[in-house]
């Protein structure tokens, strides 16, 4: 457990996050702390079904997906799910009828959301927590062995993802994990929910388990639950979490509005945006969802995506984000002192090392701590340096959309801002960065990302707890066996 991406890479949770959220919760939200809680008690049924489910669109003509993977342990028991992590995979002709299907109620969407777990960053070298067999399908040798997750990159699902926003398609996202792979991959961070913390986020250190979800997130996922008609649920064992309600909710409309399987077109209730058409899950485990999605594809996540490229005619690649060179680390950008966008006013983003900082949002649960620019790493994200011990990365992803004043606020000010009246030269300056284009397309084998050349050793665990993971990484390699 210590070298998975929750445990090991958890920098600088803050232990009292749930007092210190629902403290800012109250005084802003009114949110009552049991609506707040990252995991609740799962009340769906708890057990393997006779046989696999297809979704409720199934075709009569569709088999039962093939279980190429045993396991008797449960995926997820430490979050009540006893479910059994077998594996299963739809034939190549099914696979593709199924997705044909997905297509179809992708164009017919007003408002898909991606709602995405662990196990879409498995292929990226990512540990998850709900594969238990060894022998796993996913387990391959084209998986990377990284030195550091922070090294880890976007997979071809991450890269539809961003081919699928640009199209229109995909309007939201509702993120579980923490790796900000989307937005490596191009996706917009002001479209980006990272409901359960970020690893590049210095505002937004990872929830615990048993912890509480930050006020403001959690109240731009209600809405965005309203909003959404159609979710792609994508490698999460829906174990109960909060945020699950992003597939359960248009699961359950789909079905309540249907009459014998058949969408209503006009039906609205209860506020929603849009009428449902349901949720989709591609994932090779079951869950609880399965017999109440709309379609249930059994394969792995990039090789249903391939499908999906073609009939969408998506053009997925990978991109690097380029900072503007000229700044040479310090921005002008439309924000107030406290970091909220206000296009009135100009405020200098400095982050040459050495600089300190300050966390701006009132919901973080770090509110108003100070960290220092200490570097920058391989891929050139900053490291924000908190106290004596604690790192923290903040992606150039939030610069660039700084710049174009894209994001309602940014994580960090600098300790003393500095902030003027915006002239017309500054205006007509946001105007030019709102029409440049920060993401080059590249190739990773001519032109790879920079790589972590040594494992950059956790500073937010006690020194007992250091010396262990050192151990541990000691023993892997003297075995040979890579992380």
């Amino acid at each position: 457990c210590l070298l998975t991406e929750h445990s090991l890479l958890r920098t600088g949770q803050n232990q009292n996050v749930s007092q210190s959220v629902m403290s800012h919760a109250e005084k802003i939200k009114g949110i009552p702390s049991k609506q707040l809680k990252i995991n609740k008690p799962n009340t769906k049924q708890q057990h393997t079904l006779p046989m696999p489910s297809n979704g409720t669109l199934a075709s009569p003509n569709w088999p039962e997906p093939k279980c190429v993977t045993k396991c008797d342990v449960a995926c997820r028991k430490d979050q009540g799910n006893t479910i059994k992590a077998n594996e299963f995979m739809d034939d190549d002709t099914v696979l593709r009828q199924k997705m044909e299907k997905v297509a179809s109620l992708i164009k017919q969407s007003k408002c898909c959301t991606a709602y995405t777990g662990a196990g879409l960053s498995k292929a990226a070298g990512i540990a998850d927590y709900a594969t238990k067999a060894t022998n796993s399908v996913t387990s391959t040798a084209a998986v990377p062995k990284l030195v550091s997750a922070f090294d880890a990159q976007p997979t071809y699902a991450h890269q539809c993802l961003v081919e699928l926003e640009k199209k229109g398609f995909l309007k939201q996202y509702v993120q579980q994990n923490h790796d900000g792979l989307p937005q490596k991959a191009g996706y917009p961070q002001w479209k980006m929910n990272e409901i359960h913390g970020a690893w590049y986020d210095p505002s937004n250190p990872v929830v615990q388990f048993g912890g509480n979800l930050r006020g403001d997130l959690f109240t731009w996922m209600l809405q965005m639950e309203k909003n959404v008609d159609l979710c792609i649920c994508l490698g999460t064992s829906l174990s109960g979490m909060n945020a699950d309600r992003m597939a359960n909710t248009p699961a359950e409309r789909a079905n309540s509005d249907s009459d014998n399987g058949s969408r209503k077109k006009n039906k609205k209730n209860k506020g929603w945006a849009h009428p449902a058409l349901g949720t989709v899950v591609i994932n090779l485990q079951e869950t609880p969802l399965d017999d109440q999605c709309a379609v249930r594809v059994w394969a792995k996540i990039d090789d249903a995506f391939r499908i999906l490229a073609e009939l969408l005619d998506l053009h997925p690649q990978p991109y690097k984000i380029m900072l503007p060179s000229a700044c040479d680390d310090v921005f002008e950008v439309p924000y107030n002192s406290k970091g909220v966008l206000d296009t009135s006013v100009r405020m200098k983003l400095n982050l040459k090392d050495g600089q300190t900082l300050r966390v701006a949002p009132e919901e973080a649960s770090n509110f108003d701590e100070y960290c220092k620019v200490a570097s920058k790493d391989a891929a050139g994200h900053y490291i924000c340096q908190f106290g004596k011990g604690t790192r923290r990365r903040f992606g150039k992803w939030w610069v660039t959309a700084a710049l174009q004043g894209m994001v309602p606020a940014i994580p960090v000010v600098n300790a003393e801002p500095e902030v003027w009246k915006a002239t017309e030269e500054n205006q007509k300056e946001l105007e030019r960065w709102r029409n440049s284009e920060f993401l080059q397309p590249y190739d990773p084998v001519t032109d790879p990302i920079p790589q972590t050349k040594q494992l950059e050793t956790p500073t937010n665990v006690s020194s007992k707890m250091a010396a262990m993971i050192a151990g541990m990484e000691a023993k892997l390699k003297m075995d040979g066996v890579g992380r």
